[in-house]
């Protein structure tokens, strides 16, 4: 395994796994709700609150890890500054969670070396 990103990016695959499987009976729920209204249903089919909202929004940062794991890098002080920060703050409110594995991937992209490669540039 190369980096910090790469096992960020194995937490975001976990994530999506795990909501798949803890939200199973909503999201079955939320298919046979279409099957039975329609595709029509499937606009506003989350609400603000309740289980659908959290199992979205749980769903919702798996391709976000994933995606931000795909670009960090050992050196990206930035990165992996908002990963410990938004880390360390999920872990105090959540202790029972995947926040202190953010966390310590944070420090990981933060304080480790750079490959001496730059980044490659948007165009």
């Amino acid at each position: 395994m190369k980096g910090p990103g790469r096992w960020l990016q194995i937490v975001g695959l976990g994530h999506g796994a795990l909501g798949l499987w803890t939200y199973r009976d909503v999201l079955a729920g939320t298919a046979r709700e279409v099957r039975e209204r329609g595709p029509a249903a499937i606009v506003g089919a989350v609400p603000d609150r309740g289980d659908r909202a959290t199992a979205f929004w749980f769903l919702v940062a798996a391709p976000a890890l994933w995606s931000v794991g795909r670009t960090l890098r050992p050196g990206d002080r930035a990165a992996g500054g908002v990963l410990v920060a938004t880390g360390v703050v999920g872990t105090v409110l959540m202790p029972t969670s995947g926040f202190p594995a953010r966390a310590a991937l944070g420090a990981w992209a933060a304080l480790g070396r750079s490959s001496g490669r730059a980044a490659p540039r948007l165009r």
